[in-house]
């Protein structure tokens, strides 16, 4: 078969009505697909749905702090026999360096996570001497202490937190830090 031969003109325009129709073709899939995933992505749950705390103690905890949804790993259940003795508010955090001496990975993130949205900077610190390259800092500054231990409890000495346990007891900390109304998570014994 012999092709016809075209001159510059006539493959230009064959050039450009392809991609023409290329580019129709992409704009026509990415608002399709966008449009997709707006319908059948998971809604946002109604305003009235959204309180303070999700009440179904299975369920992880959300927390609505000035209009921003908080959602923490435990549940309702895992938390409310621990003890909590705090007085400070999210207040306490706002616009300062809030210093965290935490060695476990998923529990610094827990906390760093969630208290960046009100603290200036988040920074990583020791309480008292330490081997690491980290700031020293004892409880006249912000500064929050997470102890591994078999006893879950939360507690407070000057500006310094206490955390002792696991995962939960961050929760628990968390949780009674933005719900200050709450008079304890638990009965102390």
């Amino acid at each position: 078969m012999i092709r016809k031969i075209q001159n510059q003109v006539d493959i230009d325009k064959k050039n450009k009505r392809s991609k023409a129709i290329l580019s129709i073709f992409l704009l026509l899939l990415l608002v399709l697909s966008t449009l997709g995933y707006a319908f059948f992505s998971n809604p946002l749950p109604d305003e009235e749905e959204i309180t303070n705390t999700t009440p179904i103690s299975n369920e992880k905890i959300k927390i609505n702090y000035q209009g921003s949804i908080i959602s923490l790993i435990s549940t309702q259940e895992e938390i409310e026999n621990i003890s909590v003795n705090l007085n400070i508010t999210p207040e306490n955090y706002a616009g300062k360096v809030l210093y965290l001496d935490v060695k476990n990975e998923g529990i610094l993130r827990e906390l760093a996570s969630t208290l960046s949205s009100i603290s200036s900077r988040i920074q990583e610190a020791c309480y008292g001497k330490c081997q690491e390259n980290l700031p020293e800092k004892t409880c006249t500054d912000n500064l929050i202490v997470w102890k591994e231990s078999s006893v879950r409890k939360v507690y407070q000495e000057n500006n310094c937190i206490f955390i002792e346990g696991d995962i939960r007891s961050a929760d628990a900390f968390l949780y009674k830090l933005f719900n200050p109304s709450q008079e304890s998570i638990t009965s102390t014994s």
